[in-house]
């Protein structure tokens, strides 16, 4: 029987892409200043994908986190899979992970997340979300219906591990993190 712990990454989310209309000109998904709308998002404080739990954050210090060399530290998991919500920026991008137990390197993996205006995915991501606008620092902008992609890093066993350590690129964003036993 398949069990999830979402990760709690509200102490490490350090980026504001998702605004409501009374604070849209905060965005900062990208250089355009655009966020997706917390009205569409956030209606519901957890979400799920083909049975996978997702809880997305909210707090004044942001909703997700941009990759800027952090390290996710928590209490320990044991899991076969992570799952990740989030999008890129300005393009499609990867970046290495290093998923440790207690600073030791486990499993290095990469992660891949297709450009929220992306109607389809260029990498193996799963739509998670796709919402009918986005907000602009104008307004509700109905031309871009902006997506949320899935993506999962296949452990290949069942791994101890309590770190996930990030690179460095500005333009991919973590919303939420699932582990999957």
């Amino acid at each position: 029987m398949k069990t999830y712990s979402e990760i709690d990454i509200s102490m490490y989310v350090n980026n504001r892409g998702i605004t409501y209309e009374g604070n849209m000109e905060f965005g900062n998904l990208n250089y355009r200043i655009q966020s997706l709308p917390g009205e569409e998002l956030l209606n519901e404080k957890k979400h799920h994908l083909n049975g996978i739990p997702f809880s997305l954050t909210y707090t004044e210090r942001g909703d997700n986190i941009e990759l800027a060399n952090q390290k996710l530290i928590f209490p320990t998991q044991l899991g076969g899979k992570i799952h990740f919500i989030g999008v890129s920026s300005n393009g499609d991008f990867f970046e290495d992970l290093q998923i440790l137990l207690n600073g030791n390197l486990i499993l290095q993996k990469r992660l891949y997340l297709s450009d929220f205006n992306s109607q389809e995915p260029l990498f193996e991501n799963e739509c998670f979300m796709r919402l009918e606008y986005i907000h602009s620092p104008l307004g509700k902008d109905y031309t871009i219906k902006p997506s949320l992609w899935h993506f999962c890093i296949d452990l290949e066993k069942n791994l101890e591990f309590n770190e996930i350590s990030l690179k460095d690129n500005i333009s991919m964003h973590i919303f939420a993190i699932t582990v999957e036993k």
